[in-house]
């Protein structure tokens, strides 16, 4: 008998909710507990506690400074609004012969996306696009659920046209769109010029100091990590997918470089995030799908 993970990796032939439906039933068959668990509710205010009031309320450690009672006046807790954001330049489709980064990373979102509707908190979905955006407003109903989907679907297959748009310079412009007190899920690759590091980062920044709990999923592949070849010496031809150029090098030296650029994204950009308190989870593309849901959720 096929395992869940072994059922979920063939796609063909399959729609994206079927998929969906698929791993959402494999994940929580038997369960009842989601992997969102919502805002918390945030401190307002302190009141004087009051004959009839829920002792529960009190503060003790308030108490214990000041001799006073004192209770805590909650806001309300709220739904969930989450945001999806997926950088679809063409790095995103590696390796070509399966597109392996934008399947996963499709296949995830359309999980949250059905997650969500089931529990009645609202979602949207950003797609970064030939240096421009396409976004969904964040809503909750089974149109805007398939509407998502549909349009995911679109960007399944490898597209005839190449895409190299300036991801963190579309992205900070998204800015005053995504509003506040939000769940925002950014998956990217992360492939964009180092010049630009510092504009996404800031933009990320900018995003979590309006509220909005921001999380970074590094979308990556194991072959763009280290090139395995057992003659390393000799000189190969490697195609970069977004400008087409061709370059001639040899492993070494391409493993050195590719070794020097992810040091160069986690010390730039992930690390910086994190020390600001950004969440940022890598997001293996190899590995199954449904244990990419529950390692990064």
């Amino acid at each position: 008998m096929k395992s869940l993970n072994e059922l979920f990796e063939k796609k063909e032939n399959r729609s994206l909710e079927i998929i969906a439906k698929e791993i959402l039933e494999g994940l929580f068959h038997g369960k009842h507990k989601s992997p969102f668990h919502g805002f918390s509710s945030e401190f307002k205010e302190y009141t004087h506690f009051q004959t009839g009031d829920n002792p529960r309320q009190i503060d003790w450690k308030l108490f214990g400074k000041t001799e006073k009672l004192y209770k805590k006046r909650l806001q309300d807790e709220r739904n969930i609004q989450a945001i999806f954001v997926l950088d679809t330049s063409s790095s995103m489709y590696f390796p070509v012969e399966n597109t392996l980064k934008m399947e996963k990373a499709i296949q995830w979102i359309a999980v949250m996306c059905h997650i969500l509707y089931h529990q009645h908190d609202s979602f949207g979905l950003v797609l970064i696009h030939e240096n421009a955006h396409i976004e969904t407003p964040v809503s909750n109903t089974r149109h805007h659920l398939q509407s998502i989907l549909a349009q995911l679907e679109t960007f399944r297959t490898l597209p005839q046209k190449t895409d190299s748009s300036k991801f963190s310079s579309i992205f900070s412009n998204l800015m005053e769109s995504l509003g506040t007190r939000k769940m925002v899920f950014i998956l990217s690759d992360l492939l964009f010029p180092q010049e630009d590091y510092q504009e996404f980062v800031n933009s990320c920044l900018s995003l979590a100091f309006r509220k909005n709990q921001l999380t970074l999923l590094r979308v990556f592949h194991e072959g763009e990590l280290l090139i395995k070849n057992k003659s390393p010496e000799k000189m190969m031809t490697f195609i970069d997918v977004e400008t087409k150029e061709n370059v001639q090098i040899s492993t070494d030296q391409l493993n050195d470089s590719l070794k020097q650029l992810n040091l160069q994204i986690e010390e730039q950009i992930i690390y910086s995030l994190l020390q600001k308190g950004v969440k940022s989870k890598s997001f293996d593309s190899e590995k199954p799908i449904v244990q990419l849901i529950k390692e990064t959720i």
